[in-house]
């Protein structure tokens, strides 16, 4: 049975003491590298964001585009995705404890919605409702990832 620790909490008015948006939003967890490491990969996440919403809007697009610049526009997101899994990976190898069960409470989260709502969901279509795509998917992945991760963050801070 995991205990939750409260921490003590002092009100300060001083610009020194407030706290970024992201420590806010990561809950203050972890040591430097490991915000450090978490900018990073939050870093990489957005650079494949863009360039995937950009790869999409592209090839829907009414623009003819040759062959390579197809090929171009399909590796070049995949390659920045890869690098974000690995600054992930990075991450999680060099966080603390607390931040690695944080992580991992967070990723079981996500994994198991996003089953539920997959499996669930064919057969809402096959009862009717619309067909979605994969990236869809993918939201509901990544928003019980997030979930996960702030429930684990207000249970263990």
């Amino acid at each position: 049975m995991t205990k939750r620790v409260d921490m003590p909490t002092h009100e300060s008015n001083s610009e020194s003491d407030r706290k970024s948006f992201f420590q806010v939003l990561a809950g203050s967890c972890g040591t430097a590298q490991d915000r450090k490491n978490q900018y990073q990969f939050t870093a990489w996440c957005f650079a494949w964001a863009v360039l995937f919403t950009a790869a999409n809007w592209l090839l829907k697009s009414d623009y003819s585009v040759s062959t390579s610049v197809t090929l171009l526009v399909t590796i070049v997101p995949t390659i920045v995705g890869c690098g974000a899994v690995l600054a992930y990976r990075k991450f999680i190898r060099m966080a603390d404890e607390l931040m690695q069960k944080i992580q991992l409470e967070g990723l079981a989260a996500g994994f198991g919605i996003g089953v539920v709502f997959a499996l669930s969901y064919q057969i809402f279509e096959r009862a009717g409702a619309p067909h979605l795509e994969i990236d869809d998917l993918a939201l509901v992945l990544i928003g019980g990832w997030m979930l996960g991760q702030m429930v684990a963050t207000w249970r263990y801070r």
